[in-house]
């Protein structure tokens, strides 16, 4: 499977435990436990739709941290 068409990004020492898929104009976020296997055609799937980024997940854990 040809993957020239994404800049594949990795924080150092697996920090975050994601990765960051770039190809213009998209940046498509993955969980570092996501192979390349589901993530390049989920990816390739999301860019012909027209999105620059994957859709953010609903979290309500950290939506509180800042409410007064």
């Amino acid at each position: 499977m040809p993957y020239e068409e994404w800049l594949i990004f990795v924080s150092a020492e697996g920090f975050t435990n994601q990765r960051f898929l770039v190809s213009d104009p998209m940046v498509f976020e993955s969980p570092g436990w996501e192979n390349y296997a589901d993530a390049i055609p989920a990816a390739r799937a999301l860019k012909a739709t027209g999105p620059t980024r994957r859709p953010d997940e609903d979290d309500d854990e950290d939506d509180d941290t800042y409410d007064d």
